[in-house]
């Protein structure tokens, strides 16, 4: 919960919803979602850490609680059919049914796998378009040494629900290069490159489009590098994946919106708070050196000035560590890939 909510007589709701999804709502407003992917097969107990600056909370009565599950019920309901204007929602993301017939779904649409014995005909698509400075996060969960050849990433601009229809009979071909092309002269738009290197199990690949149209490429926070460059004229981008070759199955990680709202400090004194960071402003402690970029978004006026804990890497600038904490559940550091369990903001006194 961020620091700027934590003021006096404010009154914070918590709704579990189907499928394992806890929303939040702030003095009767709907903040979006809290937690996602929880077993609610099973009797879960909710816990608070009264932490920092918040020295005591109560629970409220039946009546306010009943008057903010109406709010909660009667804003989702405002929200449905709302698409990507909800923030929300679609910082939620997994993957289309429209897939290759050697591709099998798992875990909530969120895994791909291949089957055994193949290593083609595995194209799948994101369940949404993507959206410029969006960061996509992909882990590579298995791969078989068996097989030659890495996975392809590219993006097109046909709904996958139209082409599930379209080939409705005759399947996918096999080989994903032929379907690009074949589509492309149909005056499709399909773009999808191979210069991925070959994956090891456990690597985490991060995906984004500038609004240049530019696609950044990363794997494990090494440093990101152009892969393709789209059309954004073109209308809505649906990401592709061909799980092809030595890679066998991968999982959705989540999505990261890494917009620079940077402002110039103007004046030394300014207060360095949580609203400030959020904005984009650079802490006053950090210095701005090659050597202080954040490991996640790579920019160099956002210094690195949080820890992951427990490996204690300083890599993150504190946007991305708010950001990292609250879309992707299952978070590994960029830096040696050990799991996230909290990340710490560290400043200079």
């Amino acid at each position: 919960m961020m620091e700027k909510y934590a003021q006096k007589d404010n009154m914070f709701s918590f709704y579990l919803a189907e499928k394992g999804t806890v929303h939040y709502s702030i003095n009767l407003e709907n903040k979006g979602v809290f937690l996602e992917g929880l077993d609610d097969t099973k009797p879960l107990w909710a816990l608070v850490d009264i932490f920092g600056k918040t020295e005591e909370i109560s629970i409220v009565d039946e009546e306010a609680a009943k008057e903010a599950v109406e709010a909660f019920e009667k804003s989702v309901g405002n929200h449905k059919g709302d698409g990507d204007d909800d923030s929300d929602h679609s910082s939620r993301i997994s993957f289309n049914d429209m897939r290759g017939t050697n591709i099998r779904l798992e875990d909530k649409h969120k895994v791909v796998r291949r089957k055994r014995n193949t290593f083609w005909n595995s194209l799948v698509f994101t369940s949404r378009p993507m959206v410029t400075n969006e960061m996509l996060f992909v882990e590579v969960l298995e791969v078989n040494a068996q097989y030659a050849g890495a996975m392809g990433f590219g993006v097109t601009a046909c709904d996958p629900a139209k082409l599930a229809s379209d080939t409705e009979k005759t399947g996918l071909p096999d080989n994903a290069d032929i379907l690009v092309m074949k589509r492309s002269e149909l005056s499709e738009y399909w773009k999808l490159s191979r210069e991925i290197k070959v994956p090891s199990s456990g690597d985490k690949l991060s995906f984004m489009i500038t609004e240049e149209g530019n696609v950044h490429y990363d794997v494990n926070g090494a440093g990101s590098i152009v892969l393709l460059n789209v059309d954004l004229n073109i209308g809505p981008l649906w990401a592709l994946f061909d799980v092809y070759g030595s890679t066998q199955a991968i999982r959705l990680l989540g999505v990261m919106k890494c917009e620079d709202t940077l402002r110039q400090v103007e004046h030394a004194e300014e207060e360095d708070d949580l609203d400030d960071v959020l904005m984009g402003t650079k802490p006053k402690q950090a210095e701005l050196d090659h050597d202080t970029e954040c490991s996640m978004c790579y920019k160099k006026e956002r210094p690195k000035d949080s820890v992951v804990y427990p490996c204690a890497h300083v890599c993150l600038c504190h946007l991305c560590a708010i950001k990292l904490k609250k879309y992707i559940p299952k978070a590994y550091c960029p830096v040696c890939s050990s799991p996230v369990k909290e990340v710490i903001r560290l400043l200079a006194f």
